[in-house]
């Protein structure tokens, strides 16, 4: 049932650049394109192919089957030939769909062992010349890694092709991932980013460090500020940036980007979800007194000037005030605020 993996003619794992390789090489500015080793026809069929024939179909629970007899054979054997088939298996049946299934069935197997799983998984992410086989070591390691494999998956998470792959096995190597998540938000940018500042944001974090660097930077290079701005306001704790010593020109930029994409922040957080609204608000508009406003900064006073003076139901802003302490009198004061600053900014 198995043997026709071995009998390929072919070892596209020799050939051309690893992809881990390709990733390390690049200056992370223009987009990489990676370069998959060309196969054979024959071997390039997948199971969803309109040239396959019903006879040839896979269904998902032989695959799971074969993916974990050919494993089984690698423990075993250990050798080329062995690790080969499994690699020949996975280009020509991505399995990334199937992955959770594999890895839960793999772990209930009598002959797994983490060493010897560990150990091929790494040569998997270090040696492969497709995407498909990456991702298989990818979760390999996240079952069976160790801290060691840590800086491997920061270098393959520098690619957006890899990057939730690589925040997912490091959640399975480490209790406290916050540290490896931030390493990697730091190398990446578009929803890579997006994904793994949300990911930050859900975790209490106790780094004042990371905290600074969600508030300053983790919104940036990022294709929809709107949507991550709540995310790095609460867990960067704006309103305690904002107040404390440490308030520079950077940081007053960074809470006007963010205060103005949560008052449009459409179907994410809006400024009225984020306890701390007020007082960030109380405190940053403050800083800009004796600052120059203009562009996105003056945009965000005078939409903020719009949203207190909304003249919504009574019962939205009664709610707003008991909840989040936007009273008459927090609003009419951010409203005078607003309209000085802007009257100094005409």
């Amino acid at each position: 049932m198995f043997t026709g993996w071995f009998n390929t003619k072919q070892k596209p794992w020799t050939q051309g650049q690893p992809i881990i390789e390709q990733i390390r090489h690049w200056d992370g500015k223009r987009t990489l394109r990676l370069y998959e080793a060309p196969l054979e026809a024959d071997s390039k069929k997948s199971s969803t192919d309109p040239d396959v024939t019903a006879g040839e179909r896979w269904d998902e629970a032989r695959l799971v089957t074969e993916f974990l007899e050919l494993l089984r054979l690698l423990m075993n054997r250990g050798n080329e030939q062995a690790r080969g088939a499994l690699y020949a298996a996975s280009v020509k049946h991505p399995i990334t769909s199937l992955i959770d299934v594999i890895l839960h069935e793999l772990h209930r197997q009598s002959w797994w062992q983490a060493p010897k799983v560990r150990l091929h998984a790494r040569w998997f992410i270090e040696q492969s010349r497709h995407c498909e086989p990456l991702r298989f070591g990818i979760a390999l390691i996240g079952l069976s890694g160790n801290k060691q494999d840590l800086s491997l998956l920061t270098d393959v998470a520098r690619h957006d092709e890899f990057t939730i792959a690589a925040a997912n096995a490091v959640s399975s190597i480490t209790d406290d991932p916050v540290e490896q998540w931030w390493q990697m938000a730091k190398q990446v940018n578009g929803w890579s980013k997006v994904h793994l500042v949300k990911r930050l944001a859900r975790r209490r974090l106790e780094s004042a460090e990371v905290r600074d660097w969600l508030l300053r930077q983790g919104w940036r290079d990022c294709p929809s500020t709107e949507y991550i701005a709540y995310a790095c306001a609460n867990a960067g704790r704006l309103d305690q940036a904002l107040a404390g010593t440490g308030v520079d020109e950077e940081l007053v930029e960074s809470a006007g980007r963010l205060i103005g994409a949560m008052l449009i922040a459409g179907p994410a957080e809006h400024l009225e979800d984020y306890e701390g609204g007020v007082a960030a608000i109380s405190k940053w508009l403050p800083q800009l007194a004796n600052r120059r406003v203009e562009g996105k900064t003056a945009e965000t006073v005078r939409r903020l000037l719009e949203w207190v003076e909304h003249d919504e139901q009574p019962q939205v802003w009664e709610r707003r005030a008991e909840q989040l302490g936007w009273t008459d009198e927090v609003r009419a004061e951010i409203a005078a605020r607003c309209r000085a600053i802007l009257a100094r900014a005409r």
